[in-house]
């Protein structure tokens, strides 16, 4: 069965930003995808849904806010949606599945930064739970801990924690079994002052554990975000596929690509020049450098504060 997606980009006007995502997409084989922060402008409207889906439908919560913060974007051939409500802060859907007619309720989550400001989404939540006659999955940034552990590098208090455990029992939610990074978003910044927290959370109702018992969520690392994307399985078993290869100039701006570059160029490749060149160097050079960003983050989950993992990732 395809995937379920969400991730807060924080803007996507930018069309690395959008090429980016659409990659995400296709390599991991996701039809239906919330996209969080989007801060789409009017005038750009129209080429980002071409530019990354020219064949899907797409709502927004732009009547409720003028900033766009949050698009849900699916492929109309596998899945069937219901807008049943929508808010500031969140967007709530049935979805039929097309190809058994399986369906379930399905909430994206984008909450507001200030805690008096997120009292409205708890009561979102709890008025689209009373809407649920079936399995339901809520997703996306909080912008809020749950628990005293969810945050390194800063105090955390039951101010900010207590509305937010009181709506998920009332709402009888929790969350969902996850792999990847515990913490899901980051400030990027140096190690005197790094905070990491766990924002981005997933939760179902229990009828959830019934449809879908081998679903689960994986946290990906963020790579040059500062948010992890979030892709739900709901068979239990990751798909991927393959994608065209698209090369993106912030490569360049590593300290190691010179020394990449280099590796990469002296490897034989058989074929044409222009395959030797376009199919295969340029590819294994982008390549590489992820795959270095990548491995640095997983490091950064065993050792949050360690002064040299992070100079090696502000570096790439």
């Amino acid at each position: 069965m395809d995937s379920i997606g969400y991730w807060n980009i924080r803007g996507m006007n930018k069309l690395n930003k959008q090429l980016e995502i659409r990659r995400f997409i296709q390599l991991n084989n996701i039809s239906l995808f919330g996209i969080l922060e989007t801060r789409i402008k009017n005038k750009n409207w129209g080429n980002v849904r071409r530019n990354i889906w020219n064949n899907w439908a797409i709502c927004t919560n732009n009547s409720c806010h003028s900033g766009g913060r949050i698009w849900v974007v699916w492929n109309p051939s596998v899945y069937h949606l219901d807008v049943k409500d929508m808010s500031e802060q969140a967007i709530h859907l049935k979805v039929t599945t097309r190809g058994n007619l399986k369906q379930f309720w399905v909430t994206f989550v984008y909450g507001f930064n200030k805690i008096a400001e997120r009292r409205n989404l708890w009561r979102d939540l709890r008025t689209f739970s009373s809407m649920v006659d079936d399995a339901w999955i809520i997703g996306g940034d909080f912008n809020n801990v749950l628990y005293s552990n969810d945050r390194l590098g800063s105090e955390i208090t039951l101010a900010e924690v207590k509305p937010f455990l009181d709506c998920t029992h009332d709402c009888k939610i929790t969350d969902l079994k996850a792999v990847g990074s515990f913490f899901t978003w980051n400030n990027k910044q140096e190690v005197a002052t790094r905070v990491y927290s766990r924002i981005d959370r997933t939760f179902i109702n229990d009828e959830w554990l019934e449809a879908f018992p081998d679903a689960y969520a994986h946290f990906m690392t963020e790579g040059t975000f500062d948010h992890c994307p979030c892709v739900i399985h709901l068979d239990g078993t990751p798909r991927r596929k393959i994608a065209a290869f698209k090369y993106y100039n912030m490569c360049a701006l590593a300290p190691t690509f010179q020394e990449i570059v280099e590796k990469c160029w002296s490897s034989p490749v058989m074929g044409t020049p222009m395959f030797r060149v376009a199919g295969n160097q340029i590819k294994k050079i982008e390549s590489m450098l992820l795959i270095a960003l990548n491995e640095i983050q997983k490091k950064i989950r065993e050792s949050p504060f360690d002064p040299d993992i992070i100079a090696a990732e502000i570096a790439i």
